[in-house]
């Protein structure tokens, strides 16, 4: 795709992003569905990696792939949530600039939109309704014409599955949910910390209780409902495959009156 674009003079006039979606994928398929991988793949150890042959590493190797960040996909925790992020945009910005500045997934929208010089809708479109476009543009901090990109008194909040977390200026309050934690809500200030062993709910419990209350209207703005205790994310993902499975044979089922 770049050698194309190359070629036909339109590379530095081409917005170009290569990022993760999350971390490393601990997940081991073949062991939740262990019937339907052997029927589609070869899972053989001769036939790794070559066609036909699907492969997950675990949870054991996902940790590693994430070192020195803890823990992985579908956690609230920096091996799951931090991802590698680069934008290229030649035409209008600038070029060699590397940064740790926090940015959320929320701002590649109004990103794209602001270079493709696309107003942004404010909560309607066509006369209907919709929801409003989170996320700030990053244009202004990727230009140099200004230092962050999120004020550090904006939360940022998130959650999946049961897992959150909240991030304000140099802090981040988060927890996990089994099977990758204890539900419990801790906090660190992740840019010293990205590895999260400084727990400072305790030493911060103002800054701990101001974060809550920032989930909690965001949990109430986006209409979220909290899993139920015993909520298992894997658990849950086989009892959905197994109904989707289902319909999709009752649906090949012939009728015969």
């Amino acid at each position: 795709m770049l050698a194309y674009l190359e070629e036909i003079g339109e590379a530095d006039n081409t917005v170009t992003i290569i990022v993760s979606d999350n971390g490393a994928d601990n997940n081991e398929q073949d062991k939740i569905f262990p019937e339907w991988y052997a029927k589609n793949f070869d899972m053989s150890y001769e036939a790794m990696g070559l066609p036909g042959s699907y492969v997950n590493y675990g949870p054991g190797w996902a940790g590693a792939s994430g070192t020195p960040l803890n823990l992985f996909k579908a956690s609230a925790s920096e091996g799951g949530m931090r991802v590698p992020f680069i934008l290229h945009y030649p035409a209008k910005l600038q070029k060699g600039k590397l940064t740790d500045a926090f940015a959320y997934v929320g701002d590649v929208t109004p990103t794209l939109l602001e270079l493709a010089g696309v107003p942004a809708h404010e909560g309607s479109h066509d006369g209907r309704k919709v929801h409003e476009i989170t996320g700030k543009s990053m244009v202004g901090f990727l230009r140099g014409d200004a230092e962050r990109i999120h004020d550090p008194k904006d939360p940022i909040a998130y959650e999946l599955a049961g897992s959150a977390a909240v991030f304000r200026g140099d802090y981040k309050m988060m927890r996990n949910n089994p099977p990758f934690g204890d539900k419990k809500w801790r906090l660190y200030r992740y840019t010293d910390d990205p590895l999260e062993l400084d727990d400072r709910s305790e030493a911060e419990p103002k800054r701990f209780a101001e974060m809550q209350a920032a989930y909690d209207a965001y949990a109430k703005e986006v209409n979220l409902i909290e899993v139920p205790d015993d909520y298992n994310p894997l658990t849950q993902m086989q009892k959905n495959i197994s109904r989707n499975q289902g319909k999709e044979q009752t649906k090949r089922v012939p009728i015969l009156d």
